[in-house]
């Protein structure tokens, strides 16, 4: 099986409803003539770090499309204490508040990045973020929509099921986080 994104996919079927006429190197070449055309297949073949794979796995696919498997992406955001975790253009983590989604500021996380983010000095042993995930449709970009909300136990690490959601009412929070210009540094 083969992973492609729902935007390669698209484009792919584009190409593919022209099957009959152009084989799986004429296909590919007519990706790298209009790149315009083709914009996310044409990185997957050729700006990738593995394209040579990608190609094969295209000249797969073009042969079977039953070998396409979509890869659907879930995207999470990160609320903490009425705030949205997220990470400026350097990489820093930042508090905003609901409605302040500017573009340079990432807000939407996948799993991975979440682990990955869940192992920074500034929340490791600190407070559990995949309490505090709250899943988004991947549609839309700019104003994502909330599809379920936020677990309102064990945000913190220490394992117990306590609320540790409001800051207000729990200290093991409010020291966990302290006050934002501690996780900046």
């Amino acid at each position: 099986m083969v992973k492609f994104t729902q935007a390669q996919k698209d484009e792919f079927d584009k190409l593919y409803m022209r099957k009959a006429e152009l084989s799986s190197f004429d296909a590919i070449t007519e990706i790298r003539k209009h790149e315009a055309q083709y914009p996310v297949l044409y990185f997957y073949l050729f700006g990738a770090e593995d394209n040579c794979a990608n190609q094969d796995n295209f000249a797969l696919v073009w042969l079977d499309a039953s070998q396409i498997t979509v890869e659907i992406e879930t995207y999470y955001l990160i609320v903490f204490a009425g705030m949205y975790v997220s990470l400026d253009p350097d990489n820093k983590v930042c508090f905003t508040e609901k409605y302040d989604f500017t573009i340079a500021y990432q807000k939407k996380f996948t799993q991975n990045e979440i682990d990955d983010m869940q192992n920074r000095p500034e929340f490791s042993g600190r407070i559990s973020l995949d309490a505090c995930k709250v899943t988004v449709e991947q549609d839309d970009k700019d104003n994502p929509l909330i599809i379920d909300n936020p677990p309102e136990t064990d945000t913190d690490d220490s394992g117990d099921d306590s609320e540790d959601v409001d800051s207000d009412d729990d200290p093991k929070v409010d020291k966990a986080v302290a006050d934002e210009s501690e996780l900046k540094e």
